[in-house]
């Protein structure tokens, strides 16, 4: 089940980037979360980054389009993008969060093995966890001994 539209938001693990066919002047991202941005984009490119939104201005009339607009280190919770026209009509993207979900390792697992819950999902949208270890002790009283147990986890 590959999920394919026309006018796509794609949000990778790392990078986020657009794929559209449109002449755009303009995007208009709507975010939830904190998210500290790494532009990518080109001179001729604005982005400026508000409480909630995300918008990036092309400020030359090329037919030139980038994809990659821009890396992100934190949640990358998007819920709603736009592209506006230089005509000032607006397009609503499609918002392809691919990296968040299994559906696009189909060919390589079992059935029995796919998923949707959060718990089982390797990447949550979140690139900015560190990984530490939690040290557990605990005391069995049959054998009067102190167990310590490690594990790694993300936070």
């Amino acid at each position: 089940m590959n999920i394919k539209k026309h006018n796509n938001l794609n949000i990778g693990e790392q990078v986020v980037s657009i794929e559209t066919n449109i002449l755009y002047s303009a995007i208009e991202i709507e975010y939830i979360g904190d998210v500290k941005l790494i532009n990518l984009l080109p001179r001729d490119y604005m982005i400026q980054k508000g409480k909630r939104k995300i918008i990036i201005l092309k400020t030359n009339n090329s037919a030139k389009q980038v994809s990659d607009l821009f890396k992100y280190r934190g949640k990358a919770y998007i819920t709603r993008a736009k592209i506006i026209e230089s005509n000032l009509n607006s397009v609503n993207l499609f918002i392809n969060r691919s990296a968040l979900q299994l559906w696009n390792v189909m060919g390589l697992e079992e059935w029995d093995n796919f998923t949707r819950n959060w718990e089982d999902i390797d990447f949550d949208g979140n690139n900015a966890k560190y990984k530490y270890i939690h040290k557990t002790r605990t005391y069995d009283n049959e054998s009067r001994q102190f167990t310590t147990t490690k594990e790694i986890r993300k936070k």
